[in-house]
C-alpha cells in the first residue's frame, strides 16, 4: 500500500513562522526580565561603566557595553575575570529573583569574590543582602577568606566550627 502526502508550502510556511513567533515570545518573557536585572546589578556594581549586556536564550553572556562608547562593545571572552565573575553572579541574583516569585530559592556562591576588587565585592555583597531581605533568598556561600562574611546580613554558621 502506497501512501501519498501532500504538503501545502504555504500553509508550511505559516505554521513555521507563527511557532518561531511564539517561541521568541515566551523567550522574551522568561530573559527579558532577567536581563534587565542584570544590567542593573552590573551598572550599580561597575559604577555605570557597563551599562548594557545582551544575553543569549541560555543567559549566556554575549555582549557587553561600556559607557560613553554606544560603537563599541566587549565580547564576554574579552573581559577580566573579575568582571567575567561579577557578570556570572548578576546573572545568577537575577535568576533567583525571577524564580523567586513561585518558590523560593537558595542562591550557592563557592568563592564568588576571588578575582573581584574590594569595591565591587561590597557592592555585590550590598545587592545580595538586599535580595535576602526582599526575595527572602537563601546564599551559601563557600570561602576561605573569612572577610568576605564581614557585610553580609542574617545568619551565619561557620563550618569548621560545627562538629
Amino acid at each position: 500500500m502506497s501512501v501519498k502526502l501532500f504538503v501545502n508550502t504555504a500553509q508550511l510556511k505559516i505554521k513555521n513562522e507563527t511557532l518561531e513567533q511564539q517561541y521568541r515570545s515566551a523567550l522574551s518573557a522568561v530573559v527579558g526580565p532577567i536581563q534587565e536585572g542584570v544590567k542593573r546589578s552590573l551598572s550599580y556594581v561597575t559604577g555605570f561603566l557597563h551599562e548594557d549586556v545582551e544575553l543569549n536564550e541560555y543567559l549566556f553572556p554575549t555582549r557587553l557595553g561600556e559607557r560613553g562608547f554606544e560603537d563599541i562593545s566587549l565580547e564576554f571572552n574579552d573581559g577580566s575575570s573579575g568582571l567575567k565573575e561579577v557578570l556570572a553572579l548578576c546573572i545568577r541574583l537575577a535568576v533567583a529573583k525571577h524564580l523567586s516569585g513561585r518558590d523560593s530559592q537558595c542562591l550557592v556562591l563557592d568563592d564568588p569574590f576571588v578575582h573581584v576588587s574590594l569595591d565591587r565585592s561590597n557592592k555585590m555583597i550590598e545587592l545580595i543582602n538586599d535580595a535576602i531581605q526582599e526575595y527572602e533568598l537563601q546564599v551559601i556561600v563557600f570561602t576561605h577568606r573569612q572577610m568576605e562574611f564581614a557585610g553580609f546580613t542574617g545568619k551565619m554558621v561557620d563550618i569548621q566550627s560545627v562538629k
